[in-house]
C-alpha cells in the first residue's frame, strides 16, 4: 500500500451557468487521433513532465493543462481529505479557442518494471499481489454529460519518459520517474461562458483479510470560464 499512497501525492483528482459545448456531439478528441498536432500519449507525457518540473501546470502555447493539485489552498484551488482520498475544487480561466489536457488518473513508475497491470485500466481485473488491484477507474462529466467513455479507450502506457523525470517523493530528493500510465483526455475548445468538469476516479482493490476491499478515490471539480473572443 505504500506505493498506492504515492498516487495521492501525484494526483489530487452543483449549480452552474453553462455555455454550449464545443462543436460536435463529443467534446473530447478521439483517443487515437493526433489532437492539435500530438497523440493523447504525447500530450499526457507532456503534462506529467510539466507537473513534476514546474511549480504549476499551465500548459504549452495554445493549449492549457488543467490543474490537478494544490498543496496550499488558494483562491482558485482547494483540496480537502476524504475517507478514501481527496476532493479538490479548481477555478480556471482560459482564453477562447483553447484546448484543455487533463489526466483523470495516473501512475508514475520508478523503474522499468514499476507499473500497474495495463488490463486493469478502465475495467475490472485480478491484479497480482502485493497490490491486489481490481480496477483503475475514471468517471467524468462535462456540463453534466459523460466524457472519455469507455475510459479504457483513453488509457496510455506504460510509456517511458525520455529523459526520466525528477520526482522527489517519499523523502528521496534524487528520485526519478521513468514511466507513466494514465487515463486522460484532450478537450476541444469550449464555447465562451462557464463550464463544469466533474471527476470521480481512482483505484479499487481487495487484500486478504483482515484488510479486505480498499479504494483510493478523487472527487474533483473544475469551474472553467472561457473568455469571450478578443480577451486573454
Amino acid at each position: 500500500m505504500k506505493k498506492l499512497a504515492l498516487l495521492i501525492c501525484a494526483i489530487l483528482g452543483v449549480t452552474f451557468s453553462a455555455g454550449a459545448l464545443s462543436a460536435g456531439s463529443n467534446p473530447v478528441s478521439p483517443p487515437n487521433s493526433q489532437a492539435f498536432g500530438r497523440s493523447l500519449d504525447a500530450w499526457l507525457g507532456d503534462f506529467w513532465r510539466q507537473y513534476f518540473t514546474f511549480p504549476e501546470v499551465v500548459g504549452e502555447k495554445n493549449i492549457t493543462f488543467l490543474p490537478i493539485a494544490c498543496s496550499v489552498p488558494t483562491p482558485t484551488c482547494l483540496c480537502e481529505p476524504t475517507s478514501t482520498g481527496v476532493a479538490c475544487t479548481f477555478d480556471v480561466t482560459v482564453a477562447p479557442g483553447t484546448p484543455l489536457v487533463i489526466p483523470f488518473v495516473g501512475w508514475v513508475g520508478y523503474s522499468a518494471d514499476d507499473f500497474l497491470p495495463p488490463e486493469c485500466w478502465g475495467q475490472t481485473c485480478n491484479g497480482p499481489p502485493p497490490v491486489n488491484l481490481r480496477e483503475v477507474f475514471a468517471d467524468a462529466t462535462l456540463d453534466g454529460k459523460p466524457i472519455g467513455e469507455p475510459s479504457a479507450a483513453y488509457y496510455v502506457g506504460p510509456t517511458f519518459c525520455d529523459p526520466p523525470i525528477p520526482c522527489p517523493y517519499e523523502g528521496a530528493p534524487d528520485n526519478m520517474c521513468v514511466l507513466y500510465q494514465s487515463i486522460g483526455v484532450v478537450i476541444k475548445p469550449l464555447n465562451p461562458g462557464t463550464h463544469l468538469l466533474v471527476l470521480y476516479s481512482g483505484l479499487r482493490g481487495e487484500d486478504p483479510p483482515p484488510v479486505g476491499a480498499w479504494s483510493l478515490t478523487y472527487n474533483n471539480m473544475w469551474n472553467i470560464t472561457v473568455l469571450p473572443p478578443g480577451k486573454k
